[in-house]
This record gives C-alpha cells, sequence and structure tokens, in this order.
C-alpha cells in the first residue's frame, strides 16, 4: 500500500485545535485544578476546577503570577528562588512529585492543597509548567478527627478512671484540632445545672485569667452554649461568642480573646451526664459532619465514664464485700460442683484453726465430723443439682478443726449465679445450741428445784397412760402438798421456804428411782409419775418413802422443822383413763389426805363428791348470815389449879339445811380469802357478847374469848366494831379475850392493829404459841395478856427450855394440855408450873354449855388433878382427860331464852 504523503499546513493547524480543544475538556472535566504557568511563573491555564478551589476567575487568573493568586504570602520568597533556580539551572526539587502545602484562596484564607508539577514547553523551546491541585482540606478534617478521636480513645485505654483521663483527652482535642482551650462540665445530680470539673489551656496569661474567671461561674442548663448542649444532647458550634448573649462565658471570653466554640455533650445511652466545651481566637464554623464525629466522640466518653464508674462501684464493693468477710464474724467459703473449696474468709480459718492454703482446694466435707461427711456431701450435691434459683438451705451438723476438737456447725448455702457454685455462710452454734438446751430446760423444769415442771408432768403422765393403754399395766401419779408450809414462809421468810422446797425435792429425789419422774407443779406442791407398771400397793409404798423422807426434822436458822406431807394417789385405769383425771383424782384424794392429817390417800369418789358438795358452800356463806343459818358454841375453859371454870371460848358452826352441822374448817379458810370475813367477824363478836351480857342479867361472871383471822387483822375498822359492840351490849372489856394465832401475828404483822384493840381494854391472847415459830423478841414488843401453849411447841421449846425469868410478868400463860411427848419438856414444863398463873385445859364445845352455873361459883369443883398431869407421853395425856372428864359428862342444862336472837341487838348496834 502507498505511504500518504506529507498533510498539508492547513490540515495539521486543525488537527492541533482538535487537540487542545480535547485537552481543554479534559482539563474542565478533571477533580482537580489544572494550572499551566509559563518559566517566569505566570499563568497560562486555569481550568474550572481551579476557579472553584481558589475563587479566581479564569480571566483574571490568567496573565498573573502564580505567587500573586495562589501562594501564601509567607512562601513568596521561597517560591520564587526555586523559580529562579529553576531557571538557571534547569532543575526543580518538586517537579515529578506529590508535594503538599498551604494554598492562599482569593479571600486571603489558606487551605491545605496537593500539588504535582510537571515540566512542559513553551513556545520559543523554553520550559513551562502544568500544576494539578487538590484541596484536602476534608481530607485533613478526617485526618485530624482521626487523630483527635485517637487522642481520646488512647487516654480512655489507659486511665483507670474519668479524672485521670480527662486533662489527657482536653490537651489532646486541643493540640490536634487546634484549639485553645478545653472543659469538662459535668451535670449535677439534681440535673439542672453544670459544674466545672476539667480544664486545659495553652500557656497565655489571658486564658490563665479565663480559666479563674470560668470556676465561679454557674452554668444553668438550657442556657447559654453549654446550657443548649446538655439540655439537647446535641452537639453545636459558634463562630463569635459575642454573639451568645445568655451564654456566661462571653464576658471571659471576650476579654481572653476567645471566639469561637463548640461543645458536644457526653452521653452514657441513658443520659447526658456532661459537656465537652473548646474555644479558640480565629472565628470558625464547624460543619455537621465534624459536629457528628465530635458528638460521637461524646458517646464513646460518656461511655467509658459510665464504665469506669461502674468497674468503680463494682471495685469499691468489692472492697467493701472483702471488708465485710473478712470482718464478718460468721465463716464464708465458696465450694465448686465438686464440693472443692475456692475460697475462704478469715473467720472460717479462726473458726477451723486452719489457713487458707491449706484448705483452698480439699474436700469441704474435710471440714466436718467424719460420721457427718457422707450426709454432707449428698447435701451439697443436691443443691448443686438442682434447677432454676435456689432458696438458702440451712442444714446442722457438727464441725471438726484441725486440732481434732467438734462442734455444732450450721451451714447455710446458697447457690451464686447460673454457674454450679456455692456459697457458704458457716457458724458455730454450740452456744445458741446450749442457750436453747437451756431454755428447752427451763421451759420444763423449775428453776427452783429443777424437777420436772407441770407441763413435763403431763407428757410424762400421758406416755405412762398411752404405755398402759398398749400393755394393758397399770400406772399411777402421786401428789403431794406440804403440811403448813406457809407458817415456815412467814416465820423464816420466803429464802428460808426456798431452802425448804430445795431441801424437800432432793428427799423425794433421793428416795425415787433416776427413771421416775419427781416434779414441782407450784407452791408446795410436788407430783411423781414413777416410771413403769405401778399399781395401787406399789404406790403407796412410794407414798411411804416420801414420807419417811420428809418426817427427819430440817434445820432452819439452826431451828429444828419438821415437814409433813398429805400425798393422793390415782392409778389408771382404776381412777382414770386419761391424764387430766388422773391428775385431778389424785388431788381430790390429797386433799382427803390433808383432811384426814393420814399422810396419804387413795382416790375414792366419795371423796370428789364431799369436796365437790363443799367448794360452792363459800358463795351461799353470805346467805347464810342473813338467814340466821350460824351458830355459837361455847367451849368452857378451866382453872387447873383452882379448877373452876371462868371463861368460854366462843367457837362458829353452820347449820347447812342440806349438809348438816359444818365445823368451821370448812368456811372459815374460804371466807379468810375474801370479804365475807369481816360481816362473819362481826356476827361472831355480837353473838358472843350477847351471850355474855345474857349470863350476866343472871349473874353469872365468866369471860369470853373470840379468834380473830390474819386478815382480821389487816381490818383497820376492827377495833372500831369492837368498840362499838362493847357499849351496845355493856359489856367490861376486861371479860374479852381477842385470840390471835401466831401465824396470824407474822403473817398480818399486827403491831398497829393489837395496840388499837389493846387500848379498847380487851384482853389479848396469842393462841398456839409454838407452832408458828415466832420469837420471844418479837412478842414481846405486843401488848400481850395471855400466851396460850400447845403441847408440842416447836420453836419456844426446841432443845432447852426458855428460863422463866426471860418470860414478862405481865404474860398470863395458859396451856392446853395434850400432854408432852418427851420426858425432857415434861419436866420442863412442870419445873416452871409455879410460873404460870393459869393453867387450864377445856371441855367440848356446845350450843349451851353443859356446866351449871355453881361450876363457876366454886360449888362443883372437879377433883383435883393428878400429879402426873405433866407427865411425858401418852400417861399425862390420859391424866389430864380423867381429871377434867366430869366437866364434859351429863347432860346439858335447857338454855335460857335471854339473849337469844330475837333479844341481841343487830350489826348495827341496836340496844335489845
Amino acid at each position: 500500500m502507498p505511504r500518504p504523503g506529507p498533510a498539508a499546513p492547513s490540515e495539521l493547524v486543525e488537527r492541533l485545535r482538535d487537540s487542545e480543544r480535547r485537552l481543554a475538556v479534559i482539563a474542565d472535566t478533571s477533580p482537580a485544578a489544572v494550572i499551566t504557568a509559563d518559566h517566569a511563573g505566570v499563568i497560562t491555564g486555569w481550568n474550572r476546577k481551579a476557579e472553584e478551589i481558589f475563587g479566581w476567575p479564569a480571566d483574571e487568573a490568567v496573565g498573573q503570577t502564580m505567587a500573586d493568586t495562589i501562594v501564601p504570602r509567607r512562601h513568596r520568597r521561597a517560591h520564587e528562588r526555586g523559580l529562579a533556580r529553576q531557571r538557571e539551572t534547569g532543575e526543580a526539587k518538586i517537579l515529578g512529585k506529590a508535594v503538599q502545602m498551604m494554598a492562599r484562596h482569593r479571600e486571603g484564607r489558606e487551605f491545605p492543597v496537593e500539588l504535582v508539577i510537571s515540566a512542559g514547553s513553551e513556545s520559543g523551546g523554553r520550559l513551562g509548567y502544568v500544576a494539578f491541585v487538590t484541596d484536602i482540606t476534608l481530607r485533613r478534617e478526617s485526618e485530624r478527627l482521626r487523630a483527635a478521636q485517637f487522642a481520646v480513645t488512647r487516654p480512655l485505654a489507659t486511665s483507670t478512671t474519668w479524672s485521670e483521663a480527662a486533662p489527657q483527652v482536653i490537651r489532646g482535642i486541643c493540640d490536634i484540632l487546634g484549639w485553645a482551650r478545653g472543659e469538662f462540665w459535668a451535670i449535677d445530680r439534681g440535673g439542672d445545672r453544670l459544674r466545672l470539673e476539667h480544664g486545659w489551656h495553652r500557656p497565655a496569661r489571658d486564658l490563665d485569667e479565663f480559666s479563674r474567671l470560668v470556676t465561679d461561674i454557674s452554668q444553668i442548663c438550657g442556657r447559654g452554649l453549654l446550657g443548649r448542649v446538655a439540655q439537647s444532647g446535641r452537639a453545636l458550634a459558634i463562630a463569635d461568642l459575642a454573639q451568645d448573649l445568655d451564654s456566661p462565658h462571653a464576658g471571659p471570653a471576650g476579654h481572653a480573646g476567645l471566639h469561637a466554640a463548640f461543645a458536644f455533650a457526653i452521653d452514657n445511652g441513658r443520659q447526658v451526664t456532661g459537656v465537652l466545651a473548646f474555644y479558640r481566637r480565629e472565628a470558625r464554623s464547624l460543619d455537621r459532619a465534624t459536629l457528628r464525629v465530635l458528638s460521637d466522640m461524646g458517646s464513646q466518653i460518656g461511655q467509658f465514664i459510665e464504665r469506669r464508674r461502674a468497674e468503680e462501684a463494682l471495685r469499691r464493693s468489692g472492697e467493701r464485700m472483702r471488708a465485710v468477710l473478712d470482718n464478718v464474724a460468721d465463716g464464708i467459703i465458696t465450694v465448686d460442683e465438686q464440693t472443692l473449696i475456692r475460697t475462704i474468709n478469715p473467720a472460717a480459718q479462726r473458726l477451723f484453726g486452719c489457713e487458707a492454703e491449706d484448705v483452698v482446694g480439699t474436700d469441704v466435707v474435710m471440714l466436718v465430723d467424719e460420721e457427718h461427711r457422707v450426709d454432707l456431701r449428698a447435701r451439697l450435691r443436691s443443691y448443686l443439682e438442682r434447677e432454676g434459683s435456689m432458696s438458702l438451705a440451712f442444714h446442722e451438723t457438727v464441725g471438726r478443726r484441725r486440732d481434732g476438737s467438734t462442734f455444732a456447725l450450721e451451714f447455710v448455702a446458697s447457690r451464686i449465679g447460673p454457674a454450679r457454685l456455692l456459697i457458704g455462710s458457716l457458724r458455730d452454734i454450740s452456744d445458741r445450741k446450749a442457750e436453747t438446751e437451756a431454755l428447752q430446760y427451763q421451759a420444763l423444769h423449775d428453776p427452783l428445784t429443777g424437777l420436772a415442771n407441770r407441763t413435763f408432768l403431763r407428757d410424762r403422765l400421758e406416755q405412762a397412760v398411752r404405755a398402759g393403754e398398749r400393755e394393758l399395766k397399770p400406772h399411777g401419779v402421786l401428789l403431794l402438798d406440804l403440811d403448813g408450809f406457809k407458817a415456815i414462809n412467814d416465820a423464816f421468810g420466803h429464802a428460808s421456804g426456798d431452802i425448804v422446797l430445795k431441801e424437800v425435792a432432793r428427799r423425794i429425789r433421793g428416795v425415787l428411782r433416776k427413771v421416775d419422774t419427781v416434779a414441782r407443779l407450784g407452791g408446795d406442791e410436788f407430783a411423781v409419775v414413777p416410771f413403769g407398771a405401778t399399781d395401787v400397793p406399789r404406790a403407796v409404798v412410794i407414798a411411804d418413802k416420801i414420807g419417811q423422807a420428809l418426817r427427819a426434822p430440817m434445820l432452819l436458822d439452826g431451828q429444828p422443822v419438821e415437814v409433813t406431807a398429805s400425798i393422793g394417789i390415782a392409778v389408771h385405769p382404776q381412777h382414770g383413763d386419761a391424764a387430766d383425771a388422773l391428775l385431778r383424782h389424785a388431788d381430790v384424794a390429797m386433799y382427803a389426805a390433808k383432811r384426814a392429817r393420814s399422810g396419804y390417800c387413795i382416790y375414792l369418789e366419795e371423796q370428789e363428791e364431799s369436796a365437790g358438795a363443799r367448794q360452792p358452800l363459800i358463795g351461799k356463806l353470805g346467805h347464810a348470815i342473813q338467814q340466821f343459818e350460824l351458830q355459837a358454841h361455847y367451849q368452857p375453859l378451866v382453872e387447873v389449879r383452882s379448877r373452876r371454870v371462868t371463861k368460854v371460848e366462843a367457837l362458829i358452826r353452820w347449820g347447812h339445811p342440806r349438809h348438816g352441822l359444818l365445823p368451821p374448817d370448812d368456811f372459815i379458810p374460804a371466807a379468810e380469802q375474801t370479804d365475807l370475813i369481816k360481816p362473819l367477824t362481826a356476827w361472831v363478836l355480837n353473838e358472843a357478847l350477847g351471850q355474855l351480857h345474857a349470863w350476866r342479867r343472871t349473874g353469872l361472871e365468866l369471860g369470853m374469848s373470840v379468834n380473830l383471822s390474819a386478815r382480821n387483822l389487816l381490818d383497820d375498822e376492827l377495833p372500831d366494831t369492837v368498840e362499838e359492840l362493847l357499849e351496845t351490849w355493856q359489856v367490861d372489856p376486861r371479860l374479852l379475850t381477842l385470840e390471835i394465832t401466831e401465824r396470824s401475828i407474822l403473817a398480818a404483822a399486827a403491831d398497829d392493829t393489837v395496840t388499837r384493840l389493846r387500848a379498847s381494854g380487851v384482853r389479848i391472847s396469842v393462841d398456839d404459841f409454838g407452832t408458828g415459830y415466832s420469837s420471844f423478841a418479837y412478842l414481846k414488843r405486843l401488848p400481850l395478856d395471855e400466851i396460850k401453849m400447845t403441847s408440842s411447841p416447836t420453836a419456844t421449846t426446841p432443845r432447852s427450855c426458855v428460863p422463866p425469868s426471860t418470860w414478862p410478868t405481865t404474860w398470863a400463860w395458859r396451856w392446853s394440855v395434850k400432854a408432852s411427848r418427851t420426858r425432857r419438856r415434861g419436866d420442863c414444863w412442870r419445873s416452871t408450873a409455879a410460873t404460870w398463873s393459869r393453867a387450864t385445859t377445856s371441855a367440848p364445845p356446845s350450843p349451851q354449855p353443859g356446866w351449871s352455873p355453881g361450876c363457876a361459883s366454886g360449888s362443883a369443883r372437879p377433883r383435883p388433878p393428878p400429879a402426873d398431869l405433866f407427865a411425858a407421853g401418852d400417861e399425862g395425856e390420859r391424866a389430864v382427860r380423867d381429871a377434867f372428864a366430869p366437866l364434859a359428862s351429863g347432860p346439858p342444862r335447857p338454855c335460857r331464852k335471854v339473849g337469844c336472837r330475837r333479844d341481841r341487838p343487830d350489826l348495827e348496834g341496836r340496844r335489845p
């Protein structure tokens, strides 16, 4: 093929123009600014991107030098020196290289660009330039933001608290982003104010002053830049703080030359907890992308603060927990699913006498006694294998210390979270178990004697009844009550009474087997439930043993005291088929024994009928007084030396329409516990004085004795009542003797009442002297006229005769003879008989005396007393009975009607 010939000149020109047009299109569509310049730096080409980046239109830029348009002023000399060197040497350092530098916008601001310069040709063969310029402002900003994020992340990663990281974070942002000062403001708990916590600024005097001023600023949420960020949670920027009129920072910032500011919220994901704010001297605004990145940084910081706070709280909680575990009194251990000990606190180490390294990793069952290990391991594995939540599991076992000693151990287990891990609380409960056992013992035993109490006895009796029903064998219960215990308490005091009760308990316990149950039911009442089969004969043998054990005297304050008991016996099933019935029937039998003074009684239905019939009598006693059912009986008292009846003793009887004539023991004790004793005593005094009045009208001069109770001595109105009745019946007070038992005086502490009664002119006599454990020293203080002795005094003649020289000469001694029981005491009475002004004996009481007035006047004298009146033993007692038999024999004489109820005054004192 033939080669084409050379193109015509016109064709070449056209081709060149097409090429230039294509190059122009390429240059205009280039993402970079394309600038061409000649060797002197004069701009010859300026594409559209160059217009956009630098702000110069092409027609204005072309023809100007690059130094005048895009090179910052501070770099112009360096630029011109480079051009000159290239012209002279043909060398250029930056040709063909990508160089980053600062460029100048037409408005004068500088921005970063990346510059690539290539060499070109000019017309005339001189070298020209083609520059490709890219605005890298966004790239630089992105890099700075990434650097700022790193400046935030690094201290957050290496610091343990926000207080430690905050100064580093603030300084890093200021350095990288080019801000002069940064601050962290925390939102207070109320949520309405911010307080400055951390700040940093570049060294400058005006910034120091700014820092000082803002420290005292009270920043309110919702006001100013910081307040709006805190309220909204969004990052905000302001180009000139002077325009933020409601910001408290505006004034101080203006004085410090700070203009631009931006702030972003510290958000932990739930709430805004603070604000980071930054200031710079040059006015500058931030784009949304930058603010968005800053907001992300705020969230990162907020989460860090929250995490660190949680970690700090957890650390402190752990420290507190460790402090608690180290100081708690209970031992704490953790156990894994193999029942191996993971941790053990100091208390547990002390509890078992070991060190942590000795037991960690060992089986927990090694902490308990060998015989309990299998049970504990099974329990722990059961706890570990349970599904779902597990409540506290309590277990009591026996712990074993390192030295081999054992103790009562409480193990409280609970699972920790979803892991198969147990936490166990260990406690030595030896003291608690001892206290519990002591409380149980106290609940079932009498604190004074150590015997079983009523609850314990009832349980044992119920067991005995059930055993009897199974075995078809009898089982019994014995109830006993001490006789005269109240008198011992009154005479010697309650402390001595307690000694007696403890000695009684010891003696009863001493004659019974250990398996027998002995109980104190309260007061002076005891009970016995023999172990095993117990029929009536065996119960009687036990009662005899108890009686013999109590028979020996006890020493109280150096004085021998005899204590006896009344015992009631009831046997299952003969006397009842239940514990309650047996106790009730034994109680009935006990009171029957007390009435009969027989020592013991076996339950009979007749006893219960008698007791049950008399129980409601006290409720009818008031009615009996009003209906004249009471009767006064009189017992004559005879002087031994003169053998004359000089006095009678008024005794009360109750003529019950259903039960017949009742003795005073059936109703007087009950009346003493109520106010009925007052009208009852008034009735007796009125009857007795009325009888004296009637006898006086017949010429019979006799004295009258009336008994008073301890309850009477507590009645302040009694002396007035006596004086009123004496005046009503016109009876000489000297004829009335008020007899008070020694026990009543001791029980009532009746010094004042006795003194007032004696002042009225009546005579005061102490009855039953020697049975109340009183002393002469006490009786000497009282205005007494007579001492009436029994034949067996316990306190007045314990082992030696009381010298007569010590007795007051004003006392008249009267002895109710039943004969002395020992020859030594008989000798004592006989040796002192001459000292007594009266020694009397008595005849049986009757409604009207079975003797004539002549006996009192001396016309009918009994035969003289025999010489062995004061002999010891039964001989003396028979001698007294024989000497005074005539006084109690013979039919009673008809009673004169003078002084009967219709002739006597009522209780209000009306004269007959």
